[in-house]
């Protein structure tokens, strides 16, 4: 609903201008009574044709607002279905490879224990492959 307070104060107003010019008309206070409310009849008849041309407009630029945003879902939704395509294209071209990458992993993993396995043997002959890098700090007082 409407929170401004002019709205309601007019509305307020309008409604108690009809039921006065109805009470008057009803009474015959007015001399021209007849005169009057077929100016009433004029004016509603013209107010209603104004209000259907802007319910016609609006309902035409709401259907087209509505076509917009079916445009933009229809987009996204093409977005969405490539990008799909694209992982499952992406999926298949690793499930078709997975072999070679495990092959290559177990090649890996034979190379390291054939690494370990050298060093083993370099070590069991006796060669020494400790290294210590380390300097010696002497300590000295301070003060």
């Amino acid at each position: 609903m409407t929170k401004s307070p002019h709205f309601w104060w007019l509305i307020t107003l309008l409604g108690l201008t009809i039921i006065i010019l109805i009470a008057f008309i009803i009474t015959k206070r007015i001399i021209d009574s007849e005169k009057l409310l077929d100016y009433i009849a004029v004016c509603s008849t013209l107010l209603s044709i104004t209000l259907s041309i802007f319910a016609i407009q609006y309902t035409y630029n709401s259907n087209n607002e509505i076509h917009q945003q079916f445009d933009k879902i229809n987009t996204a939704a093409e977005i969405i279905k490539e990008t799909s395509k694209s992982l499952s294209d992406t999926n298949t071209l690793l499930n078709e490879n997975l072999g070679q990458i495990l092959e290559s992993l177990d090649s890996v993993g034979q190379s390291q224990q054939n690494i370990v396995q050298q060093i083993e043997n370099l070590t069991n002959r006796g060669v020494s492959t400790d290294v210590n890098n380390t300097l010696q700090i002497p300590i000295t007082q301070q003060g």
